[in-house]
């Protein structure tokens, strides 16, 4: 790939036992660069060791960040969970990291709820977002999920030259088990039009 996201969620439980994992995704080199922003798991088991473990895996961590890859901005916010933990960093909100962000180029959103500030549509082109699962537990997620945020999965026109994609991912929420909410790691590729 030319570019790496995670959108949060990258490492659950004891950060520990998490050393091969951070080697084996240190060792993926896209040109471009890998990019990450926290999820709420990451604050539930401490953003600090969390920060690292994302860190040694090669990821640039965003937090009210935008870097210029010259032909395509990418930004990232915290989750809204860090105000739990008085974790955040300004700006938390997408509009406010946005709203001056130059509109000659694509602009890449990395967000881990797949929730939006209204004012921030059109002004990002693409949204990357995870935490749902996907609803992992089939048909409770199924008909929860929805009602709470902009997508389960998959992908959403939010409208205003906006669009969002949420990844089911490849772990899990809560128990160790997924029921008719299968996996995915996408691949997604941007054609200029």
């Amino acid at each position: 790939p030319d570019i790496l996201v995670s959108t949060g969620d990258l490492v659950d439980g004891n950060m520990g036992r998490k050393d091969g994992l951070a080697v084996a995704l240190a060792d993926i080199k896209p040109p471009l660069g890998k990019f990450a922003v926290l999820g709420n798991h990451e604050f539930y088991r401490g953003i600090d060791q969390a920060f690292e473990f994302t860190k040694s895996a090669g990821f640039k961590v965003l937090r009210g960040e935008i870097i210029d890859l010259g032909f395509m901005l990418v930004a990232g916010v915290d989750d809204d969970y860090c105000r739990s933990f008085n974790a955040c960093v300004d700006p938390i909100n997408e509009h406010e990291l946005l709203k001056d962000a130059p509109k000659d180029k694509f602009i890449l959103l990395l967000k881990h709820k797949p929730r939006i500030d209204k004012r921030a549509l059109g002004l990002f082109d693409l949204m990357l977002s995870g935490h749902t699962h996907g609803g992992v537990y089939y048909p409770v997620g199924k008909f929860i999920i929805p009602r709470l945020y902009e997508a389960n999965a998959g992908w959403k026109d939010l409208g205003h030259g906006s669009y969002l994609f949420v990844s089911k991912g490849i772990g899990t929420g809560g128990p160790p088990m997924r029921l008719l909410a299968p996996p995915d790691m996408a691949i997604i590729d941007l054609v200029k039009k």
